[in-house]
């Protein structure tokens, strides 16, 4: 649970800092491995 937590406030911390297309795309990605891991 606690992680989850982490993990969305990541998502707003890059949607904050960087609302680039790029940045969002490379981070999209990341997301999708980690998922897969899990």
């Amino acid at each position: 649970m606690e992680i989850c937590k982490e993990f969305q406030v990541t998502i707003l911390r890059i949607k904050e800092d960087s609302a680039k297309r790029k940045n969002w795309m490379m981070f999209y990605r990341f997301s999708n491995i980690v998922i897969l891991q899990v």
